[in-house]
């Protein structure tokens, strides 16, 4: 429709013929520009997340990092919702967290939880003395909403002097490390829940050190590469 609209205004403007732009006064829907990856700054997170002097609100937000989940998603979970199982992997024993959400278009999807978040996880369900099955609970001791996760958030970032974030953004933050940490692009659209990379790909800011070091590793190729 603004192609078609285009060109009346071009033929209206060149003809001399007078007629009138039919789709002048038509609504449109406004087009909406892809906005730029918004992760976190490491220096806020790190200002963030250890000042959380609340257990409950510091294994909330870190898992936020450590799944990429949405807020939707992080509000269904409950108390067995991450399993927790011990691997063995070339000799070397870790521990390993996985669990199941219910994503966008009613497609359910796997999520993953490193070591170091399974002990805050651990903590944090050793205090639950209640029978509640959700995870996070509010200070009514009712499932936290949506709009609660949110205004928690806000609330700590007033009371530690960060800047105001969002818990989306917190979704971009895990899209960015993970592909700065070398995660192939096809993974982290599995783990983002993504229908096309188009939009994973809208969700991470590639570092300059990535930059670098892919630069140099494939003019490093490029100049071993024999001569014919």
């Amino acid at each position: 429709m603004i192609s078609i609209s285009s060109n009346f205004e071009y033929f209206r403007a060149t003809s001399k013929a007078k007629f009138r732009n039919p789709l002048r006064d038509l609504p449109r829907n406004k087009w909406k520009k892809n906005k730029d990856p918004k992760p976190v700054d490491d220096l806020v997170l790190d200002l963030l997340i250890p000042g959380m002097t609340n257990l409950r609100d510091r294994t909330l937000f870190t898992l936020f990092l450590a799944t990429g989940l949405r807020i939707s998603e992080m509000w269904q979970l409950d108390r067995n919702s991450i399993i927790i199982a011990e691997v063995i992997e070339n000799g070397q024993k870790h521990i390993e967290g996985s669990g199941k959400v219910l994503g966008k278009g009613r497609k359910i999807r796997t999520f993953f939880v490193d070591e170091e978040t399974l002990v805050l996880y651990s903590e944090y369900l050793a205090t639950r003395t209640d029978d509640n099955p959700a995870l996070f609970l509010s200070e009514r001791k009712q499932r936290m909403s949506v709009r609660a996760i949110q205004y928690t958030l806000q609330t700590w970032c007033k009371r530690l002097a960060a800047p105001h974030i969002n818990v989306h953004r917190l979704r971009h933050t895990f899209a960015t490390r993970l592909i700065n940490g070398d995660i192939s692009a096809m993974v982290l659209r599995e783990l983002m829940g993504h229908e096309s990379f188009t939009t994973t790909l809208r969700y991470v800011k590639i570092s300059e050190k990535k930059l670098a070091r892919g630069y140099f590793s494939a003019m490093e190729y490029q100049t071993s590469r024999p001569v014919r």
